[in-house]
């Protein structure tokens, strides 16, 4: 039933239905909810800006970020590690010492007391030395002083490993700071070293042999040098020298075996003579093919002058040979063959953050006698 009123307005008395009163108030309530649903949207959409997805939203953080997340929360109430600065220290015949610096910021905010403090040092997969040390700390920073020493027989392990992997070791020291109640920090520092202690030996240069013994005139000439690390075990590295010599002569020229001596700052780490003979033909070459063997027995004394020149090793190897001239057989120092390469590291660089160092390393033929070990020579 279409009831109809009368209704007074400003513009004087108007009759409106009852079914037009109830269309209205319909659309209006639909108006309400329209405005309503576009509300709650923009709400969602503002909150996602700026506060980020909630749980179960894609983006969701992992296990690292809640871990920040906690390590953020208790910062202002935990110890924290400012910087880490470490050393050579004290170095005898069979024992490394390294010295440490590790300070400690303590907030205002948390509890003073003690602290344990963890330091580790490796070198590639060698775990080299390791410590750990009960600290006090008060509010305001301060600086734990730590003392880690590895033996001398870690040097082996560790230099097998640096040959095996393209002498390249990674250095890792890694530190952590436990306390009582709270998430424990941990740095880490990285330096990456890389020597090539044969990189200048491989060359095409002619170089003459002898001419100090036969009055100026070269007795025989090296066209070609060459070397390679060959196998290594835990006893002993081996280099594979190639040298093609040449007979200027008239006449054949036969050779009375090599010989050869390698050091490291002046240790001797090889040395060896070869009674092999054979025989360069008239104006021919011939292939001389030797192995130079390191004794890791002497590694740890290498190590020591090492350290003791400021992390500074010159290595060298030197040749000899003897040779049946017309005045009879004669010792030729290989002079123009001496090879030298000179390394310097820095294990410890005192900077944050990772570092790669190529090894400073220079190398040369020098003028001075000298021997090494023969394993083979081939002078068919």
């Amino acid at each position: 039933m279409n009831e109809r009123r009368r209704v007074t307005t400003i513009f004087g008395p108007i009759v409106i239905s009852r079914k037009y009163i109830l269309s209205n108030m319909s659309q209006a309530a639909s108006t309400v909810k329209r405005l309503a649903a576009i509300s709650v949207i923009a709400l969602v959409v503002t909150g996602l800006a700026v506060y980020g997805p909630p749980i179960g939203f894609a983006g969701d953080t992992d296990d690292a970020d809640d871990d920040q997340a906690r390590r953020s929360a208790d910062a202002p109430l935990r110890p924290s590690i400012t910087s880490v600065d470490s050393r050579f220290s004290d170095v005898t015949g069979t024992e490394t010492a390294v010295k440490s610096d590790v300070r400690v910021r303590v907030p205002a905010a948390a509890r003073e007391g003690d602290v344990v403090v963890d330091y580790a040092v490796a070198m590639n997969d060698v775990q080299m030395a390791s410590t750990e040390r009960r600290v006090a700390i008060n509010r305001g920073t301060t600086t734990a002083l730590l003392t880690t020493r590895f033996s001398h027989d870690r040097i082996v392990l560790w230099w097998v490993n640096h040959i095996r992997n393209e002498q390249r070791t990674e250095r890792t020291v890694t530190v952590s700071l436990r306390t009582s109640g709270n998430t424990p920090d941990r740095v880490e520092k990285r330096r990456t070293i890389e020597t090539a202690m044969l990189s200048e030996f491989n060359s095409t240069a002619t170089r003459p042999v002898g001419s100090n013994v036969t009055g100026g005139r070269s007795f025989l000439y090296v066209k070609e040098t060459t070397a390679r690390w060959a196998s290594i075990d835990s006893s002993n590295s081996r280099i594979e020298v190639r040298l093609v010599a040449y007979n200027p002569n008239a006449y054949p020229v036969p050779i009375y075996g090599f010989g050869y001596r390698a050091t490291m700052n002046g240790i001797e780490m090889g040395k060896s003579v070869s009674e092999t003979r054979g025989v360069i033909p008239p104006r021919s070459n011939r292939t001389v093919r030797l192995t130079v063997t390191l004794d890791h027995d002497r590694l740890d004394e290498w190590w020591r002058t090492h350290l003791e020149r400021g992390e500074t090793t010159e290595f060298r190897i030197d040749f000899s040979t003897r040779a049946e001239s017309q005045s009879g057989v004669v010792q030729l120092p290989l002079d123009s063959l001496t090879y030298t390469h000179r390394i310097e590291t820095e294990l410890f660089a005192n900077r944050t953050g990772t570092g790669v160092q190529t090894a400073t390393t220079s190398s040369r033929v020098l003028g001075t006698p000298g021997e090494s070990t023969i394993s083979v020579v081939d002078l068919r």
